[in-house]
């Protein structure tokens, strides 16, 4: 029996430290081999509830929270694992559904989907719930508005998502202001004359009331994931990895990257890797050498000149650019601020 390794590299997983070793496996080995393989040179596989649906970003079923350090700053981000590169995770915390809670001792994200009955077949709710869970680490006291953004990247097909929205708003801090029940509705039940005009109060607005008592209060949330000084120190270093005929390129400098650029102009420059991933997993398409540009920091920030110009950095989230320009539009006058906002 014939395996190849690589060098190790480190990272968490749900709170647990592991050095992972790449290595290939002839095709002919059982699931059965490979776990004992993997489990005798501590590799973690085999994660049960962490979905695989779509397979190219679109659905979420596999959202998994990456923790990671950016700039000094400790981020926590939900990504779709189908398309997060092993290699992507090098010195960072990776967060899975398991890790958060158990079916004893559920997080309070889990217990308030599975009380406001947000799950129905289930496939999808592991990622519903990790997406929700990423953006309370990074975002503890969110508003009905950030809430309803949570969701862009996941899909139900059983819920219509009514009852999962409903267990989010209950960590928003704006509930009572954001969410009102409707006034002077006509009723339709059978048991009123149809004259008689009552309050009607909305099924978000009910679950709210029933989970008021922990509604918007962060301190009542678990501590976010940390990461080892270990770590921390590995997050500012450069990382080379290969395995077989494919080469992993992390720099840590702009002028590392140009020289890797120029060393391999056929590299691919990686960030959230939704185009490689589709590319490699879909049209078979190879490429040798990978540069993941996460570690350069001009690429990871945004500025902006005296006279306006916004330098964006190619490895700046939209959803960063989106916060960003909202803040950065709150000194506009009104009337150029209304039509800023629109555009963004």
């Amino acid at each position: 029996m014939c395996f190849s390794f690589s060098p190790a590299f480190t990272f968490l997983l749900s709170y647990h430290t592991y050095s992972l070793l790449l290595f290939s496996v002839p095709a002919k080995q059982t699931k059965n081999n490979l776990r004992k393989i993997t489990q005798k040179h501590d590799i973690y596989i085999l994660n049960i509830r962490t979905k695989l649906g779509c397979g190219e970003g679109g659905c979420g079923a596999c959202t998994v929270t990456i923790s990671r350090m950016e700039q000094g700053t400790l981020i926590h981000r939900g990504v779709n694992a189908c398309l997060a590169p092993l290699c992507s995770v090098d010195s960072c915390h990776v967060t899975t559904v398991e890790g958060i809670g158990t079916q004893s001792n559920p997080h309070p994200v889990q217990e308030r989907i599975s009380s406001c009955h947000g799950s129905q077949c289930g496939y999808c709710t592991p990622g519903i719930v990790m997406a929700l869970y990423s953006k309370l680490q990074s975002n503890p006291t969110p508003t009905v508005s950030d809430i309803e953004e949570t969701f862009d990247g996941n899909l139900c097909r059983c819920t219509g998502y009514r009852p999962i929205l409903d267990a989010a708003k209950t960590f928003a801090i704006d509930v009572e202001t954001a969410v009102k029940a409707p006034k002077n509705i006509v009723p339709t039940s059978n048991n009123e004359t149809g004259n008689q005009k009552i309050d009607v109060i909305t099924t978000t607005v009910s679950k709210l009331q029933h989970t008021s008592t922990t509604n918007g209060d962060p301190t009542l949330l678990p501590g976010p994931p940390t990461l080892p000084l270990e770590c921390i120190a590995l997050a500012k270093e450069p990382l080379t990895i290969t395995n077989g005929d494919i080469t992993w390129h992390r720099p840590s400098t702009l002028n590392s990257l140009l020289e890797l650029k120029t060393k391999y102009p056929d590299a691919k420059l990686i960030t959230g890797n939704t185009e490689v991933g589709i590319e490699t997993r879909f049209k078979n398409l190879h490429y040798s050498h990978l540069i993941h540009t996460i570690g350069v920091e001009e690429l990871c920030s945004i500025t902006n000149d005296v006279d306006g110009t916004i330098h964006v950095g190619g490895a700046v989230t939209l959803a960063q650019l989106e916060h960003y320009l909202i803040h950065l539009f709150e000194n506009v006058e009104q009337g150029k601020k209304n039509l800023f906002l629109n555009v963004v």
